[in-house]
């Protein structure tokens, strides 16, 4: 059944409790497809990110690098020290 035939006064007023269920049924199904598609959308961009700041890395003086990879052993390091004595 599509969507004309359920808006038609006819089946409107025939049947007004499953008229609404059914409108209600496909909105949920509609909403709830537009929300997986967007949170797909959001993973493939993080991961797009990811791999644009990965590849920027090799671009920059070294000097600067260098200081970017302690920053990160030292975070890394600080996790790992605190996950241990937890």
């Amino acid at each position: 059944m599509d969507l004309t035939a359920l808006e038609s006064k006819q089946n409107q007023n025939a049947f007004p409790s499953q008229f609404s269920l059914v409108l209600e049924l496909i909105l949920h199904d509609i909403l709830g497809y537009f929300e997986y598609y967007v949170c797909l959308l959001r993973k493939l961009l993080r991961a797009i990110c990811m791999t644009a700041c990965d590849l920027s890395a090799c671009t920059k003086p070294w000097e600067i690098q260098l200081e970017i990879v302690k920053v990160i052993y030292q975070e890394f390091y600080a996790e790992v020290s605190d996950s241990d004595t937890q």
